[in-house]
């Protein structure tokens, strides 16, 4: 999984450029902001206290530095494998300096056969204001306490989502109800069709490995890979939904 960005928008950033930023000025008297560096540093700190290796850590500042969005890609006990497909964990995550959002941390796995981001749709494992109150590291270790426990129950429902057919009616009804029920974007429900069904709605001859099991894992893969070109934020949201969708 790779962070996705608007060009002119976000721009990518290092830890070191992120220690060169002045200290951010609380607006009230109850907000306290973290610096970047500091949130970036603890989760760090956070995934190795839980025995997590960091394969990888993406970055972007957001409307003009008032925003941070990152991607990190975890790895515990080398290569795992759902469902025939090797995997790591994906933590995601953003903060604010100038209250325009709470820190927020999303887990979820990175599968690699499609470059899959596969989230339960609860799984915000951080969501805390920045206030007085905030304890950095007491709230990402807490996460992770959470992700650990959630992780295992849905690692089993994934394995489950491969086993189980879907008859190609059911497909479709889930395609449409992505949009009148669940409200993604009509063109996550046209790219899906695509993915799934291949040439008859508009997708490639030949179906992709990942999408080609009729099985409800075949759908999901459909749909993830339907969100890849959005940007960072809103492709969260939307594989929060679609988590949601699939029971995970």
């Amino acid at each position: 999984m790779s962070l996705l960005l608007y060009p002119g928008k976000d721009h990518p950033v290092t830890l070191a450029q992120l220690e060169q930023l002045p200290d951010p000025e609380p607006l009230g008297n109850r907000h306290r902001p973290y610096r970047y560096d500091e949130i970036v540093t603890e989760l760090t700190k956070g995934a190795e206290r839980n025995g997590y290796e960091i394969v990888k850590n993406e970055m972007a500042l957001s409307r003009h530095e008032k925003m941070l969005l990152g991607v990190m890609q975890l790895q515990k006990n080398g290569d795992r494998v759902i469902a025939g497909m090797r995997s790591d964990i994906a933590l995601g995550y953003r903060a604010s300096t100038h209250s325009l959002s709470a820190l927020k941390c999303v887990a979820g796995e990175h599968v690699f056969m499609c470059s899959n981001l596969v989230m339960s749709g609860e799984m915000f494992i951080v969501q805390r204001k920045f206030t007085l109150n905030l304890t950095l590291k007491k709230a990402i270790d807490s996460g992770f306490e959470r992700f650990m426990i959630q992780h295992q129950d849905m690692t089993e429902r994934l394995a489950k989502l491969s086993e189980v057919e879907v008859d190609d009616i059911s497909a479709k009804a889930m395609i449409f109800e992505s949009i009148t029920k669940h409200k993604l974007p009509l063109m996550v429900a046209r790219n899906t069709a695509g993915w799934y069904f291949g040439e008859e709605y508009g997708g490639k001859e030949e179906i992709s490995e990942d999408c080609a099991p009729r099985t409800w894992m075949g759908l999901y893969n459909s749909f993830t890979r339907s969100l890849r070109d959005f940007p960072a934020q809103p492709r969260f949201e939307h594989t929060q939904v679609v988590g949601r969708m699939f029971g995970l």
